[in-house]
C-alpha cells in the first residue's frame, strides 16, 4: 500500500494543482469561453510569477483568444465570475487589454510561421 509522506505530497501538490487549472480550462473551452478566459489569464499569470516565460505567453495568447471569442460587448460583460483563482485575485473588470497590460513586458503574439 502506498503512503504519502510529506516530501512527497510537496513534490506532487504544485504540479497536480496546476494540472487540475489546465484540465478545467480545456473543459471550459467546450461550454463556457468566458470563463475560460479567466482561468487562462490565472495560469498566464501563475505561470509569470515562476518565471516560466513560454507558458505565460501560451496562456496569455490563449486568454486574449477566448476574451476575442467571448465577444464582450458592454462594460458588464468586462466584470470577472471568479474572484480568484489558483490563488490569484482576478480584477474587477478583465478583458484582453487588461490582460495584455499585466502580462507586460511579455508579447503576446502568435510565432510567425515561415512561407516557403
Amino acid at each position: 500500500m502506498f503512503k504519502w509522506t510529506r516530501k512527497i505530497y510537496r513534490a506532487v501538490r504544485p504540479y497536480s494543482a496546476l494540472a487540475l487549472l489546465e484540465q478545467k480550462l480545456v473543459d471550459l473551452k467546450d461550454t463556457d469561453l468566458r470563463e475560460a478566459a479567466e482561468y487562462a489569464y490565472a495560469l498566464a499569470m501563475i505561470y509569470k510569477a515562476k518565471g516560466n516565460t513560454a507558458k505565460a505567453i501560451h496562456f496569455g495568447i490563449d486568454s486574449v483568444e477566448l476574451f476575442d471569442r467571448s465577444k464582450l460587448r458592454t462594460e458588464w460583460d468586462w466584470v470577472r465570475r471568479n474572484k480568484v483563482i489558483g490563488g490569484i485575485t482576478l480584477p474587477e473588470t478583465i478583458h484582453q487589454g487588461i490582460v495584455r497590460d499585466h502580462l507586460a513586458p511579455l508579447e503576446l503574439k502568435h510565432p510567425q510561421k515561415k512561407e516557403s
